[in-house]
Order: C-alpha cells, then structure tokens, then sequence
C-alpha cells in the first residue's frame, strides 16, 4: 500500500530520451565541451579505491567550499544537489498544526512536488510590485525564495532579502534562499548574513556556475546549530566519490568557475546584440538564460523546427515546463552555438511569417 498524497503527484520527465547528440539550450546547463585539459584533471581522478570503497566523506570538499564562500567550514553541509538540501530541510522542520510554505510563485518545479510529498500547503508570492511586501507580511512557517528565480530569472536586490529574513527571524521562521543562478547575477550572495540570522538558509550548487550538472552536488549554508538537526536526516552516503572528487578538483582550479562565467556574461550581450539586429522582442535575466518572444501560434513551430534540426529549447509544449505562451527559453552558450540556434531560428522565422 503507497501512501494516498503520492497519487495526487503527476511526475513528467523531459529527459527520457539521449540528448547527447541535440544542442541542449533548454535546461539551464552547461552545453559545450570542456577543454581537454580540464576533462583530463577529472579522469585523473579516477581510481580502483573511488569505485570500490565508500565514500570516505566531505571533509575535504567543505574546507574548499569554505575557502570559496570565506566563511567557517563549519556553516556548510554538502548535499546531493539543491534539491537533495531542500528534502533535508522539509524531513527536519516541526510545526505544530499545518505547514504553509510562503514560496515565490512560480518557481522551481521541485517545490510544488515536496509540497505533495510532504503535505504542505503553499502561499504563493506572485511576481510583481508587491512582492516584497507580501513577504514581509507572509502567513507561512517557513519562506522560500529563488534567487535570481527560475523560469523568471529576476531578482530581489539584497537589502530586501535582508529585511525578508530579519523580520522572519523575530517571528522565528526559516528563510531559505535557494541562489542556484546567484553567480551570474549582478548581486552578491546572501551567504554573510548567515553569521547575523540563525534562521537563514541558503542553498548552492555546482550544476550551475560551475556546469556541472552531472555530478549531482549542492551544499548548504547556515548556522552550525541548525545542522544538528538538518544533518540527522541526511542519507550516510548520498553522494559518489567520484563526484566529490569532480567537484574539488573543479573548486581547486583557480579559473574554472571564472573563465565560464565570464564567457556566458560576454555572450549575453552577444545574445542581445543578435536580437536587436533582427528586431526581435527578447528578455535577459539574472540568470544563464534568456527569452525570445513570438506570437503564441508561431511558438510550436519554432520549437518543432529546431528540434528537427537537433536543438533542444524550453517552451510551454515541453512536457512539465509552464510559464508563458508567447516565448521560448534558451540557456546561454557559447559564440557557436548561437550562431547555429540563430541560423535555424531565421530559416523557420522566415517559412511562417
């Protein structure tokens, strides 16, 4: 016998089939090849004991992220992704009669999942002029905030936050700042208030700023006594070896995270640059990815056409992806690849004026 909430969970997967041979611009990932010398650092890692043995633990891993945060080792507790922190998170936290989520709507797709899983309800904070406000006078037991958020890409500046979690915290209430896209925005993280309010929680991943997705890696980062509790549900071995080594050895090479985030930033204004040139409406965002915007009639024939030719874009017509009619969603890339999305988008662009 399952339990009765699961049936009320529809799970659609957009990845059931190989997309290694499409260009993938549709899932916020990185989507072109590392340097060769880099893809030799990480098979380099490989050994007969990462395969064999255990996972031997995240000592080394937190002491690198600690470096790269500058903030004690002891705020940090690695998990499987973000959304293997934000199970974590709803496993530990108590309330007395029902749980209400006051989330930023709409967001990342895995809460509305833990909302079915785990039986709470969720207030959601629309996107608009008075979406401060109606955080500052939420009705949850816990808040949570993407930030930049997906599929928006926008932003609350960091003094907003600030004040989000400071009146939080005198009601006693966790935050959690879920800052997946915070490295490509023109913001700051919000991880230096962690030292000020016990109550905040913020979430990080490599599957972003660092491009890799694969290796399933995210961290938490908060007060060290909340993980005397957040720890407990934590399973013993959640993650490879092999991907804790991947992640060090990315977080070690000094120039890594830098030299790709430096090239997705420079092709945003080439992204815009090539739209303006066309007269396209387009959008950038806080974040990896941008909009085009198109008439809803001719958005599934854009989106058919380029799936043809082996690229891959979000739209609404895109399995468990809902945000707006009108447009598609790409993921930045590289100078080539938008010259290939571009040279494709104009072919079918042209056929159904």
């Amino acid at each position: 016998m399952f339990k009765s909430n699961l049936q009320k969970i529809n799970r659609v997967s957009n990845y059931c089939f190989d997309r290694s041979g499409y260009l993938r611009l549709d899932a916020n990932e990185r989507n072109f090849d590392f340097a060769k010398n880099q893809i030799q650092k990480f098979k380099n890692c490989l050994s007969s004991f990462l395969l064999q043995a255990y996972p031997v633990g995240s000592e080394k891993l937190t002491r690198l992220i600690a470096k790269d945060e500058k903030i004690n080792k002891n705020y940090i507790l690695i998990s499987a992704g973000i959304d293997g922190a934000l199970k974590i998170i709803f496993e530990s936290i108590s309330y007395k009669k029902k749980f209400i989520l006051s989330s930023i709507w709409p967001t990342y797709g895995m809460i509305s999942v833990f909302s079915k899983i785990f039986n709470f309800q969720i207030e959601r904070i629309l996107e608009n002029k008075k979406t401060f406000d109606n955080f500052l006078n939420s009705k949850g037991n816990c808040v949570y905030i993407a930030n930049p958020n997906s599929p928006s890409g926008k932003i609350i500046c960091i003094k907003k936050i600030e004040k989000i979690v400071e009146k939080n915290y005198k009601k006693g209430i966790f935050v959690i700042i879920d800052e997946a896209y915070i490295d490509f925005a023109d913001q700051k993280s919000s991880n230096y208030l962690v030292k000020k309010y016990n109550n905040l929680i913020v979430l990080k991943s490599f599957s972003k700023s660092y491009g890799l997705a694969g290796i399933r890696v995210g961290y938490i980062i908060t007060n060290p006594k909340n993980f005397r509790h957040l720890g407990k549900t934590k399973s013993m071995f959640d993650i490879s070896a092999f991907s804790l080594k991947i992640a060090e050895t990315a977080i070690k090479e000094r120039n890594f995270k830098k030299n790709y985030l430096n090239l997705i930033k420079k092709n945003k204004i080439l992204f815009e640059n090539k739209c303006k040139i066309r007269n396209i409406k387009h959008s950038l965002t806080q974040a990896n990815f941008a909009y085009i915007f198109l008439e809803p009639k001719k958005v599934k024939k854009v989106f058919l056409f380029l799936m043809k030719k082996k690229i891959l874009v979000k739209t609404n017509f895109l399995g468990n992806f809902s945000y707006t009619d009108n447009a598609i969603r790409l993921s930045l890339t590289s100078s080539n690849n938008l010259d290939l999305f571009f040279k494709y988008f104009d072919l079918i662009i042209k056929k159904i004026r």
